[in-house]
């Protein structure tokens, strides 16, 4: 290595690699500040260093084992060798543009390894490849205004290099939000204890931050010793004559209280305080012209005073916390970079002091999707502070208090410049009262925004400094169409942010249980693509896992939303994410997400229960719908370069299962399903109607996939041009409709439902649209729709005694053939309930009977009953019938179960009065006797009961009972009657037999006269194109 001594000016950044100097202007102007000596340097291009780590060696290397990590720098191995440098070693870095040290302060910097610190790769298009590399931490960047990746810089280095130490250094706190308060002040000189806890190189001018509530415990582990002894305590110094606080800075000896890192917004909530150094000054007089100085709280009186204007540090919470800077959620990383571009332009500009216009951005989005998050993660990037001020409490004060707020508003922003401030929920200033006409409304707007103009042109515009204040104005509301025309002008650009995406859903899910899910069995490990180390196992099972149940049901929730179901979910126990889930898993999450519906924007509606067992018949429609949707769910990979089908439209009669059917589609696609009447979308309101229709397929594009059904289509989307209302509305509506209709995704599915397919517009029918039509109509044979509504019923046995039984042992099939070719599936569904109604009615009668016949009160005949029921049904797993009964005790007359009263003492008792029950073998009847005493003692009342009618044995059986219940000697005779058609096997069971369904029968009137069933055949004959 040569070396001279021959005075050479240092070269510029990008010159040769290296050389030694000793440069008398550098001896002139920061001699005292220990410049003196052979230097040698070389030019690097700078990368951007994230934060410190712990390390051992690090700790070894100084004397009081601290760190200061602002101050730290990490090069390459190139650039230690050209500088001869070791670790541990103070460099100098020039700012770019300039040609010497003596013409600017250097920044001081000491090298560690690549071990203690975490690194951003370099861009790989930074300018110099052939330069080596130094990382610096992003406080020494935006002192140095170097840009990572191109901005190359001068590094000097000579051995004994060392900052001299601080006397005095005064502090001026950057303005925050809100007015300074008393509390502001004590947190303020609380904060800054903790930032000086170890010695800070600091230099004139330098902005640095500070988190409200101090540093991060994970940055005070890596800056002083494990060992609390070692820590000094802090130490508050006396007053000032000046009336200003000046305190000896030192280490807390307690833990500082946390800030708790958000699992979804990390940092972004994190209020942070930034001091700018106005005077700081050498110890015994050294260093006169010299601007960094080491300050050490020892050693070093420290005040705060005053107020500055300066910007804050971006990225600077990832230092803080010792984190890499948080990745925008999936669904905010597109809008989180268009952000970024809509306004670094006019923040450089304002920093160079070439800007002539500043953008204005109004964002919108439904509620809770991370409009706030999106503001607050882009004025941390850019170092900007975020003053954010509600609309919906200045609107309700009246428009004169709502000027001056606003104006109060804006002057605040100037005194925080650069700032932005957001206006957030902006449809609050566009509303008007019951009372105000349109075009008063109007004239409010107008004036709001001719305020807002003049006021921002005017908070711009006042210039107490060197440049002009920076006030970006911001705008976030749920929906473009709440505002009003006017104050949507005042935002040059605007940006839309949508609801959580699957994949969004999934991260989010994933962070939010990650917290819940404590057991170290079960870790759920979170990776940038939002998926497990285990998730491409699961992902073979057949059962689905939780994580995806929960990403499936939460479609179209906001990421508030997605907290309160996964709280829910952690409070029963549900953790671990990749188990398969349970039927009660399922329920439990589908119950914690229609608890959100009445919050959320977006109505959340969960897949319809009706499964395909309860449309009966309607084979051909099934398959249609099948073939439409439910395989481009399914198979969505045999249908790739094709086109989709969009729509299905099913007409027909009323009452033959239109609505029935869509439904069943929505639960075996399990896929969420709107349903809406076509009247529910019209509104009196000029603009409503058009409205509602859009905000409904904004909501089926939120929960895609799902089934998006129309119910009286008709009414909705009539012919245009017959001019059927004054204003138009309706021809506006199926324009509407139309055109979503032509930019709905594949994975909304639309199905609607119509009478009368004549009166609708021809457009809605063309292919692509609603393509496919399904006539529905009266089904000739009604056995499949009887065995879909009755199949929950307990019907009774078909016989020669009570029908034909030729089809099977169930009544259906004579019902069938009785019911008239009009009757429609909602008739027969009527039938059904009137039929089950009926046999309800009746099985009530026999039970009052049955107990005046035993002389018991009712309430204790049915708790008899009751218990019987819970104990046939714990006794016998399979069918119930009188030999399978008798198996449980002995025959012959004695007691096949005696439940009533339960206790043995009652029972052996022989006085007790007891309900019994008895039986005899080869006998499918049974005796129920209500006996006052013993079995002998005579007196009881007893009822022969049977499950059917004319039953045989039921008279054997009865004289068997007579003869064995009354003793030699006795003086009360015991009673026995009949009651027929009660089954005792099943005694709190309705059964419903051929007789109801008659008498139902003769009761009802077809829906659909048979007149009208020519005219729907021509209606099938016109539009059908589907077989049928």
């Amino acid at each position: 290595m040569s070396k001279t001594t021959a005075p050479k000016p240092i070269a510029p950044a990008g010159g040769s690699a290296w050389r030694h100097y000793q440069s008398k202007e550098v001896l002139g102007a920061a001699g005292s500040a220990g410049l003196i000596g052979i230097f040698s340097y070389a030019a690097a291009v700078v990368g951007r260093l994230l934060h410190p780590l712990s390390s051992a060696s690090a700790a070894g290397r100084q004397d009081n084992n601290e760190r200061d990590t602002f101050h730290e720098a990490c090069a390459s191995e190139e650039l230690l060798s050209e500088l001869g440098a070791r670790l541990g070693n103070w460099v100098l870095v020039v700012p770019p543009r300039t040609n010497s040290f003596a013409s600017n302060d250097p920044c001081w910097l000491r090298l560690v390894d690549s071990s203690e610190v975490v690194l951003c790769p370099p861009p790989p298009w930074r300018k110099r490849r052939d330069l080596p590399l130094i990382h610096l931490p992003v406080q020494i960047l935006e002192l140095l205004g170097a840009t990572p990746g191109r901005t190359e810089v001068s590094v000097a280095f000579r051995e004994g290099l060392e900052p001299l130490g601080c006397s005095r250094l005064v502090l001026s706190s950057v303005p925050f939000l809100g007015q300074e308060t008393a509390m502001m002040r004590f947190r303020s000189e609380a904060a800054l204890r903790t930032f000086f806890h170890v010695p800070r190189v600091l230099r004139r001018g330098e902005v640095f931050s500070v988190p409200l509530h101090g540093l991060p415990t994970a940055l005070c582990e890596v800056e002083v010793p494990a060992d609390p002894t070692k820590r000094p305590k802090p130490q508050r110094a006396p007053r000032s004559d000046e009336d200003d606080s000046v305190y000896e800075m030192a280490a807390c000896a307690g833990r500082p209280r946390s800030f708790v890192i958000d699992p979804l917004h990390g940092t972004a909530f994190c209020r942070l305080l930034s001091f700018k150094v106005e005077v700081i000054e050498g110890q015994g007089g050294q260093g006169a012209q010299s601007s960094t100085f080491q300050v050490d709280n020892k050693s070093t009186e420290i005040s705060l005073k005053g107020r500055s204007q300066a910007r804050g540090l971006p990225y600077c919470s990832c230092h803080l916390f010792c984190q890499a800077p948080p990745k925008p959620l999936p669904s905010l990383q597109g809008p989180t970079e268009r952000l970024l571009g809509m306004l670094v332009p006019g923040v450089r500009a304002w920093e160079l002091g070439t800007a002539e216009s500043l953008p204005s951005v109004l964002v919108s989005g439904p509620r809770g999707c991370g409009k706030r998050v999106l503001w607050h993660s882009v004025s941390e990037r850019l170092g900007l502070h975020l003053l954010e001020i509600s609309c919906t409490a200045l609107a309700a004060e009246g428009l004169g208090a709502l000027e001056a707020k606003l104006l109060e508003a804006f002057d605040q922003a100037a005194g925080l410049s650069p700032c932005i401030l957001c206006l957030r929920r902006l449809h609050a200033l566009s509303s008007s009262g019951p009372a105000m006409s349109p075009a008063a409304t109007l004239l409010q707007q107008r004036r709001i925004e001719d305020f807002l103009q003049t006021t921002l042109q005017k908070a711009r515009s006042n210039s107490t400094g060197e440049r002009s204040p920076l006030v970006l104005l911001a705008g976030s509301c749920e929906s473009l169409d709440d505002l009003g025309g006017p104050i949507r002008q005042i935002f040059g650009q605007e940006l839309a942010v949508s609801r959580p995406t699957e994949a969004a859903r999934k991260f989010a899910i994933r962070a939010l249980m990650k917290r819940a899910d404590a057991t170290p069995d079960a870790p759920d490990t979170v990776i940038p693509n939002g998926k497990s180390h285990s998730a491409d196992a699961l992902e073979k099972k057949d059962e689905p896992s939780v994580i995806a149940v929960m990403t499936k049901l939460t479609a179209g929730l906001s990421y508030s939303d997605l907290r309160s179901v996964c709280a829910e979910m952690a409070m029963h126990s549900v953790c671990n994410l990749e188990a398969a889930a349970s039927a009660e898993v399922q329920q439990t999450i589908e119950q914690a997400v229609k608890r959100l519906q009445g919050g959320s924007k977006v109505a959340v509606t969960l897949a319809s229960k009706i499964q395909w067992a309860d449309v009966g018949g309607l084979q051909d429609a099934k398959e249609e719908i099948m073939n439409c949707i439910t395989l481009p769910l399914s198979q969505g990979q045999l249908f790739e370069g094709q086109k989709v089908r969009s729509g299905v439209l099913l007409f027909g009669p009323p009452g033959t299962g239109k609505t029935l059917l869509a439904k069943a589609v929505a639960t075996e696609c399990k896929v969420h399903f709107l349903s809406v009447k076509g009247p529910e979308l019209l509104s009196m309101y000029i603009g409503e109607s058009e409205k509602n229709v859009r905000s409904l397929f904004q909501s089926a594009r939120d929960l895609a996939p799902c089934v998006l059904f129309f119910d009286e289509l008709d009414s909705l989307a009539p012919a245009r041009g017959r001019g059927n209302d004054s204003g138009g509305v309706m021809d506006r509506v199926v324009s509407q409709l139309v055109t979503e209709l032509d930019t709905m995704p594949s994975t909304v599915f639309m199905v609607g439902a119509t009478n009368r397919p004549d009166l609708l517009d021809r457009s809605l029918l063309r292919p692509g649209r609603l393509d496919r039509m399904v006539y529905l109509g009266i089904a000739a044979d009604k056995l499949p729709l009887l065995s879909a509504i009755t199949r929950k019923f307990v019907l009774e046995e078909a016989t020669p005694a009570n029908g034909d039984a030729k089809r099977g042992s169930t009544p259906l099939a004579a019902v069938a053939e009785a019911c008239p070719p009009n009757l429609t599936g909602a008739d027969v569904s009527v039938l059904c309930a009137d039929a089950y109604g009926i046999a309800q009615r009746e099985h009530i009668a026999k039970l009052h009977e049955a107990a005046d016949l035993l002389q018991t009160p009712i309430s204790t005949f049915l708790l008899f009953l009751d218990a019987l029921e819970l104990h046939l049904a714990s006794a016998l797993r399979g069918p119930r019938t009188p030999e399978t009964l008798r198996q449980l005790t002995p025959s012959q007359g004695t007691p096949l179960v005696q439940l009533f009263p339960a206790t043995e003492e009652a029972a052996d008792s022989q006085r007790a009065p007891a309900l019994r029950l008895y039986g005899a073998e080869a006998q499918e009847a049974f005796v129920l006797a209500h006996c006052a005493g013993s079995l002998g003692a005579g007196g009881s009342c007893a009822v022969a009961c049977g499950a059917k009618e004319g039953l045989e044995g039921l008279e054997d059986l009865s004289r068997r009972w007579l003869a064995h219940s009354r003793a030699p000697g006795s003086s009360e005779p015991s009673t026995l009657k009949r009651l027929s058609g009660f089954n005792i096997l099943y005694p709190l069971q309705v059964q419903v037999g051929l007789r109801h369904f008659q008498q139902a029968l003769s009761n009802l009137q077809p829906s659909v006269p048979l007149e009208d069933l020519q005219r729907y055949e021509q209606l099938r004959a016109e539009y059908q194109n589907t077989k049928g």
